[in-house]
């Protein structure tokens, strides 16, 4: 070559790497690994799976599959047939021990009774009458009715002690007004007379045909007999008010003790008929 012409050498290539082919062997196998992970969540996630199994049945329409309960209650004695057999309108399918289920029917029985024997003793209180038992009731329940009779005889005997008591406060103030009014027409005809007096005192004193110490006397005694009357007057708004109270305390509690009894009879009414049903009355 010539003088102005360079040189030019090959490079040597890069030394060669044993390692570099299964390094990149074992990146794709992770990677390969990796993908099927999230491969499987993914499918588990949103993926739905479906069992089928096979077995031999029979299919039981709804019309023929019937649920057996009893409406009384009672522990089961003796069961008359096995589960899936085939029975029919009617037959027996199992006794049950009925003694708890009749100690709680004559215990029903008992609140029952209890409810009407009440009923009929606040019918009794309210019109005013002696209580109707029956004599089934009398027969079957007799405590019951002597304590019933015994709890009319007590509130009847409050009820006309109750009353009593009014009866003599309307008493008393229809006496007060009486008396005051009575007194007051007495006053009346006593103060005519003394103005009648005092005028012929007082012509007689101012004649000189008086004594002065009867024109004071008559003069005295009037006014005693106006102040009097006068007080009786003013007093009897506040007696009428006294007898009108007393009179509507009467009526109150009259009132109040038959609110009770109407309350008890409805009371004994509802409970009789919630009992009536299971007892088939």
């Amino acid at each position: 070559m010539s003088g102005d012409s360079v040189a030019m050498r090959a490079l040597p290539s890069a030394p060669h790497d044993p390692d570099s082919g299964p390094r990149r062997l074992i990146v794709a196998m992770v990677a390969v690994i990796a993908l099927f992970i999230v491969t499987a969540l993914v499918w588990a996630i949103v993926a739905e799976l479906d069992v089928s199994v096979q077995a031999r049945g029979s299919v039981v329409p709804p019309s023929r599959l019937q649920e057996v309960q009893s409406l009384d209650g009672g522990i089961v004695e003796q069961m008359l047939v096995v589960a899936g057999q085939r029975v029919t309108k009617g037959q027996l399918l199992a006794r049950l021990d009925t003694a708890q289920a009749k100690a709680t029917e004559g215990e029903s029985r008992q609140h029952w009774l209890a409810a009407r024997a009440g009923r009929a003793r606040v019918d009794a209180l309210l019109s005013g009458g002696a209580p109707r038992f029956d004599e089934a009731w009398r027969q079957e329940a007799p405590e019951l009715i002597a304590k019933e009779t015994q709890l009319w005889r007590d509130g009847l005997s409050e009820y006309q002690s109750t009353l009593s008591v009014g009866r003599e406060g309307v008493s008393r103030r229809r006496g007060e007004l009486a008396e005051a009014e009575s007194r007051i027409v007495q006053l009346r005809d006593a103060v005519k007379l003394g103005e009648e007096s005092f005028a012929i005192e007082e012509r007689l004193f101012k004649q000189g045909a008086g004594a002065r110490a009867d024109y004071l006397n008559a003069q005295q005694k009037l006014q005693q007999q106006r102040g009097e009357l006068e007080a009786l007057q003013q007093s009897l708004p506040r007696l009428q008010a006294g007898l009108a109270e007393a009179q509507a305390q009467l009526g109150e509690a009259g009132s109040r003790m038959r609110a009770q009894w109407g309350a008890q009879r409805s009371e004994f009414e509802t409970k009789a008929a919630a009992l009536s049903a299971p007892l088939g009355g």
